[in-house]
């Protein structure tokens, strides 16, 4: 038993072997069984053994033109990826089309292009390309460059001289293509923003990434990260040292709803765009009056428990934890501007007109997609669709106290997580109506809390008797799509109530 331990913990390195390590303090065998529970419990969850294989092929380097090596690797990988992931009943992640597109987007443009002809084959025999497709198809094309280099084995011939810089502003700019992946390719960074491997750490945080995917970061207000930037002596255009935005060859302008501005999205200005503003760059613009009839009052009250709980959003470019409000009035899903920023996301602008009694104004938001999961983790991720905003409404999620908690034996045992102090970031309407479906419910007395739990997670509803001088708050977030527009947003309604107001209805919606 002492060697079985010792050859255990030899086998294991970084976070795994610091687990165990205190185990050799006990009995051989005892010490033992208990490094396996260790083990099990903290990297044995086959969704996170899933989601390791999965970053595996997706948050890889971009690959370079002509580099039949990395390629092979990469058809090699994924190919292990398929067979560990279905024999773990798995599979279905890797067909998602957040999945195919983050791989997607480390090939070669070229090979995009041919990619996208073949996509176009399999769909017009009336069924999806699967992860399967895609993995023959780059094996294909790592095959074909191997080949060609047997051919033309002079073409890169060896040199004991200094290889020349490449020079990247005299290069023709690459060719743009459609893709079956993202809704939109419009303002994407070029590849070598984050085409290799981050070594520095943050000079925010600290951490081992870029500054522009450091989420604490992504927190601050714009005003802040400016500060940050200038103190720092950064390049306001790419975030980086040693050079200024008017000598950054990274990107080309903000991008963010059509700014041409000499700033990353990041830094870009908070301020709501007029009538006479730059227009978005999309093609396709939508536009529509608003209704709202609805007030806010000061007074002395119970704290109560909204329709509040903590969800885990996933993108192929990140991950974060927030709160997020289950609206069941509201029949259209909103994400905060700065966590869509943090998770990498783009999609199709849009114009939108806000009528109040403060008059009409225009405002620019964007359709996204994303990942939340669900609670206890589901094989495939719940996939969203979400209209970007500046702001939410100023909702905290609400617990008991210890005390209060003992008071009411109907929710004892129920892993409610620590109550945060920021304000939601996510409200998601009936438009995503699997969040809302009651799996359980645990009722008390009249008067007393309740809770339901749903596929996200447990959910607290009710008063929780503690007085407190608080807002009223009555939310409605609508959207309305006609048929000649399909998805796009036909009304959109964005208030926080900081002081009491009466809106009246300038148009009763119908």
């Amino acid at each position: 038993p002492a060697n079985r331990l010792a050859f255990l913990i030899d086998a294991c390195e970084g976070e795994a072997r610091e687990a165990i390590d205190h185990c050799t303090i006990l009995e051989p065998e005892q010490g033992y069984q208990e490094a396996w529970k260790i083990l099990g419990r903290r990297f044995g969850n086959p969704s996170v053994i899933a989601r390791q294989h999965i970053a595996s092929i997706t948050a890889g380097p971009a690959i370079t033109p002509n580099d039949a090596s990395s390629l092979l690797k990469l058809a090699d990988a994924m190919k292990a990826c398929w067979l560990v992931l279905s024999q773990m009943n798995y599979s279905s992640e890797l067909n998602t089309r957040t999945t195919m597109g983050a791989i997607i987007n480390r090939l070669p443009s070229t090979i995009q292009s041919r990619w996208y002809d073949r996509a176009s084959e399999i769909l017009r025999k009336n069924r999806e390309p699967h992860f399967v497709d895609l993995t023959d198809y780059i094996q294909d094309r790592a095959d074909s460059l191997s080949v060609r280099e047997s051919y033309l084995p002079s073409v890169s011939p060896p040199s004991t001289s200094r290889p020349e810089r490449p020079r990247s502003f005299v290069t023709t700019p690459s060719p743009r293509f459609s893709t079956l992946m993202t809704a939109s390719v419009a303002n994407k960074p070029s590849n070598g923003e984050h085409s290799t491997t981050v070594t520095r750490p943050c000079l925010y945080c600290g951490k081992i990434h870029h500054l522009d995917q450091c989420p604490r970061f992504a927190r601050l207000d714009t005003d802040s990260r400016a500060t940050f930037v200038h103190s720092a002596v950064l390049c306001e255009l790419c975030l980086k040292p040693r050079h200024s935005a008017k000598q950054c060859r990274s990107r080309r302008c903000c991008g963010l709803n059509g700014c041409e501005g000499l700033h990353h999205p990041l830094l870009h200005p908070p301020t709501q765009p007029s009538a006479k503003s730059a227009r978005p760059t999309c093609q396709e613009e939508c536009r529509s009056d608003l209704s709202v009839n609805c007030a806010s009052g000061s007074c002395s009250r119970t704290t109560v428990a909204l329709s509040v709980l903590p969800v885990t959003l996933r993108s192929p470019r990140g991950v974060c934890r927030d709160d997020a409000l289950l609206d069941s009035s509201s029949d259209s899903t909103m994400l905060k501007e700065d966590v869509a920023l943090t998770l990498g996301l783009s999609g199709l602008s849009t114009n939108i007109s806000v009528a109040t009694l403060n008059g009409q104004n225009e405002v620019s938001t964007t359709r996204v997609s994303f990942d939340i999961d669900t609670s206890p983790p589901a094989e495939t991720p719940q996939s969203v669709e979400a209209w970007t905003v500046r702001q939410l409404p100023s909702i905290t999620r609400t617990l008991p106290t210890k005390e209060q908690w003992s008071k009411w034996d109907h929710l004892k045992g129920i892993p409610f997580e620590n109550a945060g102090s920021q304000p939601i970031s996510l409200l998601i309407g009936m438009d995503v109506l699997m969040a809302h479906w009651m799996l359980e419910s645990r009722k008390g007395k009249p008067h007393e809390p309740y809770a339901n739990r749903t596929p996200l997670g447990w959910v607290l509803f009710g008063p929780i008797n503690n007085t407190s001088d608080r807002l009223a708050r009555i939310n409605q977030l609508s959207s309305h799509v006609e048929d000649n527009l399909d998805s796009e947003l036909e009304a959109m309604f964005d208030t926080e109530f900081q002081r009491p107001t009466i809106i009246q209805a300038l148009r009763v919606a119908g």
